[in-house]
C-alpha cells in the first residue's frame, strides 16, 4: 500500500502516544535514504462520540524534517470506540529522532484513550536458497 507522506505541519493532530524507541531504533542508525514498511492497529475509546470522521496518524522526524502519514480513517456512526489498522510504507532520510501516534477529527473536549496498540516494522522475508 502506498502511503501519502505529508509534512507534519499540514495536518492538525492531537497527540496520543509515543512509539517505543526500541521499535524504530534501527531507523535511528541509518545514514542514507530508506523505505520501511510498518503495520499499525489500535482501538481508540472516546469520552463522547466524535461528530466527524477520525483519522489515525503516524508522525516521525528524520533528517528531512517532520512527516505525517494517515494510517486509517473511520466514521464514528454513533460509536464511542473505533478500530484503526493499516500498513504504511514510510520513506525517510538518515536517522529517525522520534515517532508518535496522533489523531485528527476529535475536538479537545473529548477525551481519548488508546487501547490494544500494535505497531511494528514488517520484517523483510528472506528467500530460501537451495
Amino acid at each position: 500500500m502506498a502511503s501519502a507522506i505529508l509534512p507534519a505541519s499540514l495536518i492538525k493532530t492531537r497527540y496520543l502516544t509515543m512509539v517505543r524507541e526500541s521499535l524504530w531504533a534501527v531507523a535511528r542508525q541509518r545514514k542514507t535514504e530508506w523505505v520501511e514498511t510498518w503495520d499499525v492497529a489500535c482501538w481508540l475509546h472516546f469520552s463522547d462520540t466524535p461528530a466527524k470522521p477520525v483519522a489515525l496518524v503516524l508522525r516521525y522526524t528524520d533528517e528531512d524534517g517532520s512527516h505525517a502519514a494517515i494510517i486509517d480513517e473511520a466514521k464514528p456512526n454513533g460509536s464511542a470506540e473505533l478500530m484503526f489498522s493499516g500498513r504504511l510504507n514510510l520513506p525517510g532520510k538518515g536517522r529517525v529522532t522520534d515517532m508518535s501516534l496522533h489523531c485528527t477529527g476529535v475536538p479537545e473536549a473529548i477525551a481519548i484513550q488508546v487501547e490494544n496498540l500494535h505497531i511494528s516494522p514488517v520484517q523483510p522475508k528472506v528467500a530460501k536458497v537451495g
